[in-house]
């Protein structure tokens, strides 16, 4: 163990300092402001073979004050594995970022995932150690990302559909009330398994979609007040007098083919939340940007649905080196709906 840690010693840095915490834990700290706690990465041997593990990185209340940048702390650590100091690198991911003064977090992997095609510590090298996880990874982003517009909007639309009402002023509300409760029918559980099922092989049981629907509601409401909704005339024709009143309530989708990434993050959008990720200072006003932030706070509302519903998967063991790779197609911006450009 002395020899390991005299190893990593020497590869530190003049702005960085290390303190050894004990049970094979070292903690990694910032010189530039006072000594502030920026890490702990743990030691473990295998074989003949050190393996570094983070274990927390600016993620404790202590490590906040830190005044090294991710990146660069993770660009040092790698520096161990390429140096051949240690063999492999372990995380458990759990990354996020809190915007300051602020209560808006984004999960950096699967928000990055969606938006950029590559999440956080995917951009570093950090990948799962099976192609089979990997490949779950990398192809439920491509297939939701490149999925129809009008899919996403209909699915939420019949998961919302009973408790769908209008006020006085013919305003489009909703409603988890008992009398609403009662309007769901086989029909309702039809409507949305044959819209999940454009997405998911998964099953899901009667009892979950309703625990589904009360749980991700704003996500569902968000989306057909922004983008709307579009059924096709044979649906239209099954609704009701007041199904109906309410269904024209709602703005119709104009492009119903267009696919989801290019609809919920066109490019100026795209701009602006990189921009604001990289605390870049942007032309925005107050009130512009704040609307920015909340509208983040949707897209990662939304991915955390879209998880909960099994359509995305992010996973959180991830190791470097890594011989596996982030899929091509990933970063490449979809432009039309995912059958359409799966046939490109």
């Amino acid at each position: 163990m002395e020899e390991i840690i005299y190893k990593i010693a020497n590869r530190i840095p003049s702005h960085m300092d290390m303190d050894y915490v004990g049970h094979s834990i070292v903690e990694i700290s910032s010189k530039k402001n006072g000594i502030k706690p920026c890490m702990m990465l743990s030691l473990k041997k295998r074989s003949s073979d050190w393996t570094l593990e983070i274990e927390y990185l600016k993620y404790l209340p202590h490590q906040k004050e830190c005044q090294i940048s991710g990146n660069d702390l993770l660009k040092w650590v790698k520096s161990l594995c390429d140096l051949k100091i240690v063999k492999h690198i372990v995380l458990t991911d759990s990354s996020f970022y809190e915007f300051p003064n602020t209560n808006v977090s984004i999960d950096l992997t699967p928000f990055g995932k969606f938006t950029n095609g590559v999440g956080w510590y995917e951009s570093h090298g950090f990948l799962p150690e099976s192609s089979s996880e990997n490949k779950m990874y990398q192809q439920s982003f491509l297939k939701l990302k490149n999925n129809s517009t009008k899919n996403i909007c209909n699915l939420s639309y019949y998961f919302m559909k009973p408790f769908l009402t209008l006020d006085a002023n013919k305003e489009l509300k909703f409603s988890f009330s008992d009398i609403n409760y009662n309007k769901i029918n086989s029909d309702y559980y039809v409507f949305v398994k044959k819209y999940l099922k454009k997405f998911t092989t998964k099953q899901f049981s009667n009892s979950i979609i309703e625990r589904m629907v009360e749980k991700h509601k704003y996500v569902f409401i968000y989306i057909l007040e922004r983008f709307g909704v579009l059924l096709s005339n044979n649906e239209i024709k099954k609704l009701n007098s007041y199904e109906y009143q309410v269904y024209s309530s709602i703005h119709k989708l104009v492009d119903n083919s267009t696919c989801i990434l290019k609809t919920f993050t066109p490019g100026s959008t795209r701009k602006l939340v990189n921009k604001i990720m990289e605390n870049t200072r942007t032309s925005l006003t107050k009130d512009d940007y704040y609307d920015m932030l909340n509208y983040m706070s949707f897209l990662n509302d939304f991915i955390k649905c879209m998880t909960n519903l099994m359509i995305l998967y992010t996973p959180t063991t991830l190791t470097y080196p890594n011989t596996k790779k982030t899929y091509k197609q990933s970063k490449k911006r979809c432009v039309v709906s995912y059958k359409k450009h799966s046939k490109k």
